[in-house]
């Protein structure tokens, strides 16, 4: 991955990679979001035993959980809400046969 321009890198570039695990994945996506002004994060995991496909997402997806529902009240004020349901996404899944961990989408588009 050294040698990958990840500035210049599009997705149809993207979809061509295969990493030997799926955290190798994760920074992969990581160095490239940090090129394109953005930064990622871990989400869905699809598990049959041992980990088969990982999601990766920008930072401002989906929408931050109100975590005092249950009635307590706040000891410190709210945070700042960073998240706008941004769409991008990363994903890789293991093929079975070779045991590589191969791109199965990418989407390069943020609000």
């Amino acid at each position: 991955m050294g040698y990958a321009n990840f500035k210049e890198l599009i997705v149809n570039d993207v979809m061509r990679y295969h990493f030997s695990d799926h955290e190798v994945g994760f920074l992969f996506y990581t160095w490239y979001s940090r090129m394109h002004g953005f930064a990622a994060q871990k989400c869905r995991v699809l598990k049959e035993g041992d980990v088969i496909q990982q999601s990766f997402v920008c930072f401002r997806e989906g929408t931050r959980r109100d975590s005092f529902g249950n009635g307590r009240k706040q000891k410190h004020f709210p945070r700042k809400n960073t998240r706008c349901g941004c769409p991008d996404h990363f994903q890789v899944h293991v093929d079975k046969g070779n045991k590589r961990w191969h791109v199965r989408s990418m989407l390069n588009v943020h609000n």
